[in-house]
Parts: structure tokens; C-alpha cells; sequence
């Protein structure tokens, strides 16, 4: 199994590895010691959503005609004079 350098610098075999660094190949007993002790960390497995619509490379938002933004058909009423 591999894990992840979570803080400080690990020295593993002939090489320092850096925090976000991947640790392979080490000794099972030797990776959970170094996860119980803080330095390291085991992967976790992000699962990825499916896009909702396919990606057509197109950069234009397909918005529908109903999402266009609000009603402003109705005349607007304009300032006047005001009769005495």
C-alpha cells in the first residue's frame, strides 16, 4: 500500500519525502506507525460525478428560453407632467 506525508519531512530508505509526497513499497508495520504517529497519511478514494450533459466543447451557456432572466415585455411608465 502507499501513503501520504501529511507533515514534516519522512526520511523512507535512500530518499527525504516532503508533505503531499507518496510513499511506496514500505514495510506494512512501518506505514502504520507512521500514520499513528502523525507524520503520514493513508489515500482516500474520491469518487467522481458523472457530468450531468456531455461536454460539447462548446463555450456558449445553453440556457432555455424560459431561464433567459425576468419578463420586461409590460411598457414601463414614464414621468409626466402633473396636472393641477
Amino acid at each position: 500500500m502507499a501513503v501520504i506525508v501529511k507533515a514534516f519531512r519522512v526520511r523512507a530508505g535512500e530518499k527525504t519525502y516532503f508533505p503531499g509526497e507518496t510513499i511506496n513499497g514500505l514495510d506494512p508495520r512501518v506505514e502504520q506507525k507512521l500514520v499513528s504517529e502523525g507524520y503520514c497519511e493513508y489515500p482516500v478514494r474520491v469518487q467522481v460525478e458523472e457530468p450531468l450533459a456531455p461536454d460539447t466543447g462548446s463555450t456558449e451557456n445553453p440556457v432555455t428560453p424560459e431561464e433567459d432572466g425576468p419578463a420586461t415585455d409590460h411598457p414601463l411608465v414614464q414621468g409626466g407632467k402633473k396636472k393641477k
